[in-house]
């Protein structure tokens, strides 16, 4: 029955009201009432001071429903929630796709294209990896949230244009980080990723037939695993190297090698030996070759293509730091070579020199052919 209890059982005296209905208006008939489901008291700030109301959203943005007794709130469009991009992947309730793959088709299926490139936005899996074998896209660039979204797998990319990998920890799952093969002008930049070489494995294998293919590396950094290789290149294209650090913690004495097309390598820092054969040219400016923890030679320049060493170091440990085969052709200058070895620079190719230093034990040189540069102080 409606009214009001005094209850002084407690520590203090208090007023129990019990209603069926209420109404705080002051009208002397209860209207409005609290009759409908989803219906609160809320306070006015005037007079009176409660009234019955519910919640609502102007905008739309918020659907508000009611499950007895409950009073339900769901951002309008739920699992549909879109930020940045509709392809997003990660394992949230925002995230439309749960692998890497189904959001590179889906925005091919989209549109994305040499002229229409959209990008496909990675978040991190709970500390995990996304284990995927992926087949790149032209057009359709892969866009990490910092170096913290993993993929352990192959990325595969046969196809002329261009795509970008940015912002990822990538890591082989025995193969290959990247492969770009076929014969299309494929275009690949990997951007401010960390690239994790396994034991026994090539990091970039670059097969492509078209001189026009290229690989660019920016401002990555790295690590290679036992009797690893960062590249592996037998295309006539291009592979670019700037500004980054790959370290050799597995100890390998196995070279990254082109045997066609060239590797140009601006501030660099490697651990690990690099060599040429066949029509191959190894550009190297700013940057420094330290093979000296596994007694290594540096740099094998078996190419014929021209090469050009300008302002780098080089250090070898016991062996050579620059071997020029018979067929190789280079200009050394303002470089710095540190080895043991009785001859640091080797081999019965040709060399034209300049400023060169020597800051091992040893200076001694045996090179068939050099030809000093003329220089003006």
């Amino acid at each position: 029955m409606p009214g009001f209890n005094r209850d002084s059982t407690g520590a203090t005296d208090q007023n129990v009201m019990f209603a069926d209905n209420y109404d705080f208006s002051g009208s002397a008939a209860p209207a409005p009432q609290v009759s409908a489901s989803g219906i609160l008291p809320i306070g006015t700030g005037g007079t009176p001071a409660i009234k019955p109301g519910v919640l609502t959203s102007p905008d739309g943005s918020i659907a508000i429903g009611y499950s007895t007794p409950n009073i339900t709130l769901q951002v309008s469009g739920g699992s549909q929630y879109i930020s940045l991009s509709p392809f997003i992947v990660g394992t949230d309730v925002h995230s439309s796709y749960t692998t890497i793959q189904a959001a590179i088709n889906a925005a091919v299926a989209a549109g994305a294209s040499i002229s229409n490139p959209l990008n496909v936005y990675v978040k991190p899996k709970n500390g995990s990896a996304y284990v995927e074998n992926l087949t790149l896209q032209p057009g359709v660039n892969l866009v990490g949230f910092g170096q913290v979204p993993a993929i352990f797998g192959k990325m595969t990319y046969t196809q002329a244009g261009t795509v970008n990998i940015s912002n990822f920890y990538l890591q082989t799952n025995s193969d290959n980080i990247l492969s770009v093969s076929g014969g299309a002008a494929s275009y690949v930049v990997v951007n401010n990723c960390y690239l994790s070489v396994g034991a026994s494995v090539t990091g970039i294998a670059f097969t492509s037939s078209s001189v026009n293919a290229t690989i660019i590396v920016n401002n990555c950094y790295g690590n290679i695993g036992a009797s690893g290789a960062l590249w592996a290149m037998t295309s006539p294209g291009n592979l670019y190297i700037n500004y980054c650090q790959i370290l050799n913690g597995g100890l390998s004495t196995t070279q990254s090698t082109n045997s066609a097309g060239q590797v140009r390598s601006f501030y660099n820092y490697f651990e690990f030996p690099i060599a040429t054969s066949g029509t191959a040219i190894f550009g190297n400016h700013y940057t420094f070759i330290s093979a000296g923890a596994t007694n290594s030679t540096a740099l094998t320049l078996n190419g014929s293509g021209q090469s050009n060493q300008h302002k780098c170091i080089y250090n070898s440990g016991n062996s050579p730091c620059i071997s020029i085969g018979a067929a190789g052709n280079t200009y050394i200058t303002f470089c710095d070579c540190n080895s043991s070895n009785t001859n640091v620079i080797t081999g019965a190719g040709s060399m034209r020199y300049a400023f060169i230093s020597f800051s091992g034990t040893s200076s001694g040189t045996n090179v068939t052919t050099t030809t000093p540069i003329p220089t003006l102080i």
